[in-house]
């Protein structure tokens, strides 16, 4: 049906290869202002994902009735380059996922990336909006979307029904003890 791209790169090559499509904006590709929105008409991109940097206010104001909303999913803090198996071990050549703790004893999942020698480092606790849908439905985001990264096939399961249940019943959900982040939907970068 169509990509989801993290790089404008990508998007030259598909329009090089005649592509015709539907694009999406991944959040990295920052769509923050009015600005952003009307280059992407002008260029034939079909949506965006709406920016992580912004909180419910500024995402308001923007306008996302034609992005996608990332409502759960582990936020990269960190593209990092030499790979974290080297360092510590010897190259594999196979993508893993393993992890570092700061100071705080706080765990963050790094995935490495082979075909490429790098890292992916994720915040510590997943985001969830999952409390927030009042306010992000309100927006009428054209999709919201579940981001997986390091979840198990149960751990998965448990967050595609929440998911399910905050879209079908039209309610807020709390997802019992587990930590979470907002991320910026309530404060915004300050």
């Amino acid at each position: 049906d169509g990509v989801l791209i993290r790089n404008y790169e990508s998007y030259e090559f598909l329009i090089q290869h005649g592509f015709d499509r539907k694009v999406i904006l991944d959040n990295n590709l920052y769509v923050f202002n009015q600005y952003g929105k009307n280059f992407c008409k002008e260029n034939g991109i079909s949506s965006f994902t709406a920016p992580m940097e912004l909180n419910g206010n500024e995402l308001q104001n923007l306008g996302i009735e034609e992005a996608e909303l990332v409502i759960y999913g582990r936020i990269p803090v960190m593209v990092s380059a030499q790979c974290i198996v080297k360092t510590e071990q010897r190259c594999t050549k196979r993508p893993v996922c393993t992890d570092l703790t700061d100071r705080r004893q706080k765990t963050f999942p790094v995935k490495n990336h082979c075909g490429f020698c790098y890292n992916v480092v994720y915040n510590s606790s997943p985001l969830s909006l999952f409390a927030q849908r009042e306010e992000w439905y309100r927006m009428n985001p054209a999709g919201i979307r579940l981001q997986f990264t390091t979840e198990n096939s149960k751990e998965t399961s448990v967050v595609i029904e929440a998911g399910s249940r905050v879209r079908r019943e039209n309610t807020e959900l709390v997802m019992g003890d587990t930590e979470f982040t907002r991320g910026h939907f309530k404060r915004g970068i300050t």
